[in-house]
Parts: C-alpha cells; structure tokens; sequence
C-alpha cells in the first residue's frame, strides 16, 4: 500500500469519515467537511504509567485540563496518569478569544488492555476550522498527536467524486525537525493576553515517535496558522522553499503564554472515527485492530499456573481446591473474561 509525503496532499473517501454520533461529522456534507479539521491521535496510551510518572498523589496538574490517575480494574493496580481533555485555543495569536475541548480516553482497562498486547488504536478527532478573524490554533501537548489534516476540495475531481482532498503533516512519519519556538520569560506570570514581548523567539528541535507521533509535553503547545499551512503544502515539494515548520506554518510556544479563555465547545468521544474504519472503507478491506492472546504479562500467568499445580497436590481436596483457585484468579485478574465465558456455557447468566 502506498503511503503519501509526510507533508502535502492526500485524500479520503468521504463515505469513510463520519463520527460514530450521528450528524456530528459527515464528510458527504460540505459544510462539515470545510468546517472541520482532522486531528489524528493515539486513543489507548496513558500520558503517565506507574506511581513514579503519575506523580501520585497530585498528579499533573495543567491549567485547560483536569488530570487523572485511573485503574484497569479490581484485579490489576497498575496506575495510568491521563489528562481528560485535549484543549484547542482559537485566535489571532496575541489575543486568543476562545476555547474548544476535546475528551480523551480516561478509561483504566483500555490501557490495561493495551499494555497486555491490545494493539495501539488511533482515532480522528474533528475540531472546529478557525473563523476568518481568527488566525492561530494553540493545541497543548496532553496527548500522543500522530498528524493533522486541512480540508481543500470536498470534491478531489470528477473522475473520483468520493475522494475529498486535504492537506497534513503526518508527525510520526518524521524523525526530527527545527521549528520557531516562542519560550516564555516568566513562566510563573499568568497569561492573560499572548504576547510576543513575554516570549523569547529563538529556534528548537522536535523529536516524533514512529508509533505515537508527537508525545505529550504539558509545558509546550503548537500553534498552528492554518493559511501559512495550506499555502505551503499545496506547492508540490519540488518547489517548496519551506516545509510546514520553515514557512512558520508551525511553531511551538510555552504553554504558560497561551492566555486562559472560556470554553465554548465540548467534544466527546462519540464524535470521533476510528482509523481502522477509515482505513477499512478506503482500501475495501476488513481490518481491525490485534487483540493480546495472553491473559496478561508472562509472571501472573506463572504464577496462576505453578499455584494451580502446587494446590492440585493436596491429598483428596486437591483437585477441587485447584478449580476453585483457578476461578477466584480469573474473577480478580479478568473480570469481564470471566463474565464472557460464563455466559458462553450459562447462556442465562
């Protein structure tokens, strides 16, 4: 399968991006399709894994997002750090005047899951295109951002009326890139308007992931000049004279420069599209994401099993002891695995 440049045109099946909510996102509807940007992220990783990263108890706190430490279940202690929402502050860059936000996975047993050998899913998430009045998207860095796509032609031509044509620079198909980035002078100051005069101008380096794309940094942000963007990556790459870092298209800023405005729009999950979907729809074929086969990491089945055998020996009581123990395990390690099989052999369970 073909894969495009890492910056530049690309295109969509229109019949393949629609949120999971009804009437929330239709690409077949060129009000949503011009109204939306795409923003690609890592949906099952936890921003903070163990005690350690989380921070336990106070967590990480940020400024435009809550911050929680969650679970995977009764059986499994493991914490996971995550923020609850991803922000996007609108407007000209020294006066953002609103903010919207969008939910993240805060859910312990995908990570659970995820870290047992599920696969990594990546979702769409559709954020709102600036206004005409507005010239700059601020995203903080609260989540695995793998790329974002620009709307161009609802239409990519009249041979392909399916294909729709966007523009997008795909992070985690990149390796390292230097880009403007704004520092901010006095961090401990609270940003009430964005102004250049707080912040240094100098140069910086971004590493990316070739999984998870940009990781979470909760001091930084990108702004994103969405005109600067799409004059740049519709010029073919052999003219280019600058990418989408070069062209300022892009940059990164301290987070604590970015003023704190009022929330005008929530987005859920149910908004979203998963990859696999998407993916399934352009190329015709059924794909899904890799589930673990294991019941979890190599030591809790050692131990079930070497407990299994040790209580089995037991004189007259053994073997029944060993059932049992094999029963309680699983209803403390995999509850819902438990529950599944079950109905499988009670169906009135």
């Amino acid at each position: 399968m073909a894969v495009p440049y890492p910056q530049g045109e690309c295109f969509f099946k229109k019949s393949a991006l629609q949120s999971a909510v009804e009437g929330r996102f239709n690409a077949e509807n060129p009000l949503h399709f011009y109204s939306n940007l795409m923003v690609e992220v890592i949906w099952n990783r936890e921003s903070h894994h163990g005690p350690n990263e989380a921070k336990i108890p106070t967590g990480h706190p940020h400024r435009r997002s809550d911050y929680k430490i969650v679970y995977g279940d009764a059986g499994w202690q493991t914490e996971y750090g995550v923020w609850t929402h991803l922000p996007f502050s609108y407007g000209q860059y020294n006066h953002p005047t609103r903010r919207v936000q969008h939910e993240l996975c805060t859910w312990g047993y995908r990570f659970k899951k995820r870290e047992w050998g599920d696969a990594y899913e990546s979702w769409f998430m559709f954020i709102p295109m600036p206004t005409r009045k507005e010239e700059w998207v601020f995203i903080d860095r609260l989540a695995y951002i793998r790329a974002i796509y620009i709307p161009v032609a609802h239409q990519a031509s009249e041979k392909c009326p399916d294909l729709c044509t966007y523009v997008h620079v795909r992070f985690n198909s990149l390796n390292e890139v230097e880009l403007e980035y704004h520092k901010d002078k006095t961090p401990n100051k609270m940003a009430f308007l964005y102004d250049f005069e707080e912040g240094e101008v100098s140069t910086a380096k971004l590493k990316f992931d070739t999984t998870l794309g940009l990781v979470p940094d909760k001091t930084k942000a990108l702004g994103l000049n969405i005109s600067k963007l799409v004059t740049t990556l519709l010029v073919p790459r052999g003219q280019r004279k600058h990418d989408a870092f070069g062209s300022g298209g892009i940059i990164q800023v301290d987070s604590s420069l970015i003023p704190l405005v009022r929330v005008q729009q929530n987005l859920t999950s149910g908004s979203m599209v998963d990859w696999k979907n998407v993916a399934s729809k352009n190329q015709g074929l059924t794909i899904e994401w890799g589930k673990c086969n294991s019941k979890g990491p190599w030591f809790v089945t050692w131990f079930k099993d070497s407990m299994t055998f040790a209580i089995g020996w037991i004189p007259l009581i053994g073997p029944f002891l060993s059932i049992g123990w094999v029963v309680a395990f699983t209803a403390i390690q995999d509850p819902d695995g438990l529950m599944d099989q079950l109905r499988a052999s009670i169906p009135s369970i």
